[in-house]
């Protein structure tokens, strides 16, 4: 990836993985994609894509196959249920040709019924049948209203769309006890592209996996369990050997996802990092060569690490001498009650530009707060702020915005506080 984290706002944002095509092809790319933007990411001819739908503290996502086949796995809340189907139908998706409920909880299956009776669905799985909550009931009664067959998944079971094949590689027989544990975890694979959507998988889950004979190495992981620490175990990540990570997270949950351990799990594998609870809506696509991710929404990215800044850059690839945004702060994990001095700077063919106002907006978990300043004759600004009480564990995002020559060129840094 290149070396730089600014971002020149825009409604579409993305990354483009090279594998083996050239640089040419793999910008032509980029261009369609951009060019197509989001309401026809849906179905293009030759592209399998994975819609990672921002449903909050939950799961939903959309694969959506070449040959012109919708699956949907997991729905999310029960709230969300008409945010799913107004994004499905943004995709001009009106017919599911099958349902994964990964397993029996709400943030799950919770928005599934609305989904089912809203749009035609072919076939629902799921992990198991023999759940007695309120939410699992009322999913069960709309597939019954609705006449949809059912199956239950377990490791092993293939299903091929056209050049896409779909490989079950968890559950298995006993179940584990957990629900989380039970999770369906999908491989799919079209051409040389694979990726693995694990549910709210933990480590005992994980365990099982790796000691099937099924594969697990995937390009691009759904991180289990919405980042926590329980998951993405150090041996099961050096099995999947991922390129990018994608986290489905409510932001400010109360659960404290994503955890710190995972999170520098991940990074410490040079894995790349995709959280809804930051990017918004996130998108897959793959030929089958190559890769390119776009978070829709057009949000800054935070570092990929909860620890420090990491560069990386979103966006189109800048020409040499583009305008560079950067953003950094004092001390990545500051106890509470001090402070804390966030720094940006802005460049032009690689010289500081002076006198620009910076803008800078500080997201604590209640509350927000703001600070500004201009850059020097280097090129760097910096304001400080007490943090207060700032809650402890909770990484609190600073947008930092330059205004220049009437664009405006963003970057984004944070912190973790500690008790």
């Amino acid at each position: 990836m290149g070396a730089t984290r600014s971002t020149h706002k825009a409604p579409v944002l993305a990354c483009l993985w090279r594998r083996k095509t050239s640089a040419l092809v793999l910008l032509v790319a980029l261009l369609a994609v951009l060019t197509l933007g989001s309401a026809s990411l849906a179905v293009s001819p030759g592209i399998m894509t994975l819609h990672v739908i921002d449903v909050g503290q939950g799961d939903a996502l959309l694969l959506s196959m070449p040959n012109g086949q919708h699956l949907l796995v997991d729905g999310g809340t029960v709230s969300a249920g008409p945010a799913v189907v107004a994004y499905l139908d943004q995709q001009g998706v009106a017919h599911l040709d099958l349902i994964i409920a990964t397993h029996a909880h709400a943030d799950h299956i919770g928005g599934l019924p609305h989904v089912i009776s809203s749009l035609s669905v072919a076939a629902v799985w799921a992990d198991s049948w023999d759940c007695t909550s309120q939410t699992c009931l009322g999913f069960y009664d709309s597939i019954t209203a609705q006449g949809i067959p059912t199956d239950t998944a377990r490791a092993g079971h293939v299903f091929v769309w056209g050049d896409v094949q779909g490989l079950v590689v968890h559950p298995a027989e006993p179940l584990l006890a957990s629900y989380n544990d039970r999770s369906v975890t999908l491989r799919v694979t079209y051409g040389g592209v694979s990726m693995l959507l694990t549910g709210d998988a933990e480590a005992a889950a994980e365990l099982q996996m790796l000691d099937r004979d099924l594969p697990l190495q995937a390009e691009v992981l759904k991180v289990g369990h919405h980042g926590s620490d329980t998951s993405t175990t150090e041996a099961f990540l050096t099995a999947v050997a991922p390129e990018h990570a994608v986290i489905s997270v409510g932001a400010g949950n109360k659960y404290g996802h994503p955890g710190q351990a995972a999170l520098e799990r991940l990074t410490e594998a040079g894995v790349e990092i995709w959280r809804t609870d930051l990017e918004g809506d996130i998108v897959v696509s793959t030929d089958g060569e190559t890769l390119t991710l776009v978070a829709v929404s057009g949000r800054r990215a935070p570092p990929l690490s909860w620890k420090a800044y990491l560069p990386i850059m979103r966006g189109p690839i800048p020409p040499p001498d583009a305008i560079q945004a950067k953003a950094w702060v004092s001390d990545p994990e500051p106890l509470q009650f001090s402070t804390v001095t966030v720094y940006g700077s802005l460049s032009e063919e690689g010289q500081g530009v002076a006198g620009v106002p910076m803008e800078t907006v500080w997201h604590y978990r209640t509350t927000t707060a703001t600070c500004s300043a201009k850059t020097d004759s280097s090129g760097v600004a910096a304001c400080t702020r007490p943090i207060g009480g700032a809650t402890a564990g909770y990484y609190v995002r600073i947008d930092v915005d330059f205004l220049y020559q009437g664009q405006t060129y963003s970057s984004a840094t944070g912190f973790t506080p500690t008790d």
